[in-house]
C-alpha cells in the first residue's frame, strides 16, 4: 500500500474514531435529558450502549477524566425512563465508570428505590466494584440514609 494511501485510510479511521466519541457524548446529554427517542435512534444506529464515554469532569485522587456509561449517567440523573430503555438494550449494570463507581452504588445513594430495584432485577452484581475508598453499594446507601435502598443494594 502506498504511504498516500495508508495516510488517507488511516485519516478515515481517525475521523470515525471521531465521530463516535462525538456520538457517544451525544448520548450522554440525551440520556441526562431523559430523551429517549433521541437515544434510541442513536443506539438502533449502532451506538454501543456500554461505552465507556468521558464525561468532562476529573476524578478528584488521580486527576484523570473520568469515563463512564449511559446507564451511571441515567441513574445519576434520576432518569427512570432512560434508565430502563439502556437496560432493555443490553447496557451491563455491573459496569465501573472510570473511578470504580457503578450504577447500583449511585442509585443506592438516590432517594428513588425504583432505580434501584430495576438495577437489581437486571442482575446488577452487587459487589461488582468498589469505589476508591473501598465502599459498596450498601454502604452508599447506608452513608446517605435511604434504609429502603440499603435492603437491596
Amino acid at each position: 500500500m502506498s504511504s498516500k494511501k495508508a495516510a488517507k485510510k488511516l485519516k478515515s479511521k481517525n475521523k470515525s474514531k471521531h465521530k463516535m466519541q462525538v456520538d457517544s457524548i451525544a448520548l450522554l446529554h440525551a440520556t441526562k435529558r431523559g430523551d429517549c427517542g433521541a437515544m434510541g435512534r442513536m443506539i438502533d444506529g449502532g451506538l454501543d450502549v456500554n461505552a465507556l464515554v468521558e464525561t468532562g469532569m476529573k476524578d478528584r485522587v488521580t486527576g484523570q477524566l473520568i469515563r463512564s456509561t449511559a446507564l451511571y449517567q441515567a441513574v445519576g440523573a434520576n432518569q427512570a425512563a432512560a434508565t430502563r430503555l439502556l437496560l432493555d438494550r443490553g447496557a451491563d449494570p455491573s459496569l465501573a465508570s472510570s473511578a470504580g463507581g457503578t450504577a447500583l452504588m449511585v442509585s443506592a445513594t438516590n432517594p428513588r428505590l425504583e432505580l434501584l430495584q430495576r438495577l437489581m432485577e437486571a442482575q446488577a452484581e452487587r459487589g461488582a466494584t468498589e469505589s476508591a475508598d473501598g465502599s459498596a453499594a450498601f454502604l452508599f446507601a447506608c452513608y446517605s440514609g435511604n434504609a429502603d435502598c440499603s435492603e437491596y443494594a
